[in-house]
């Protein structure tokens, strides 16, 4: 008994630093697109813009190379990418709620919604792709 906890442990770790690695890629690739498209529209469309470009990386990149070994099948991509416009919108209204209620900088608030949202994306996604057998 253990042995698999250690083996569970074990897998929890490199999950978590796969994650971190290919989410730093991403938030990177994200946040830098928001910043730009910001410049050019509203924070909540430059939100949307970016999401859709961080949801097209998760979806072709993640079930593969971050949680290596697991088995991914159109209905666990179909799951995610419901989590996903879940996680969206919790992280729009998040967003909104800091510009314009607390009034916080829509860069400050960007960043604190990508870690919101980025510790309830690797809890689900690992879910998903560690949990469900489908």
């Amino acid at each position: 008994m253990k042995f698999q906890s250690a083996t569970n442990e074990a897998h929890w770790i490199k999950d978590a630093l796969r994650f971190v690695f290919a989410g730093m890629v991403n938030t990177g690739f994200t946040f830098i697109t928001f910043l730009l498209a910001a410049t050019v529209m509203r924070y909540e469309y430059a939100y949307s813009l970016s999401w859709i470009a961080g949801i097209a990386f998760v979806l072709v990149f993640y079930p593969s190379k971050v949680f290596a070994g697991s088995k991914s099948s159109p209905k666990k991509l179909a799951i995610v990418f419901v989590q996903y416009g879940i996680i969206f919108l919790i992280g729009l209204l998040c967003i909104r709620l800091l510009v314009e209620i607390v009034k916080i900088n829509q860069q400050i608030a960007i960043i604190i919604t990508i870690m919101i949202t980025t510790i309830m994306n690797f809890l689900l996604m690992r879910f998903v792709f560690r949990k469900i057998n489908i």
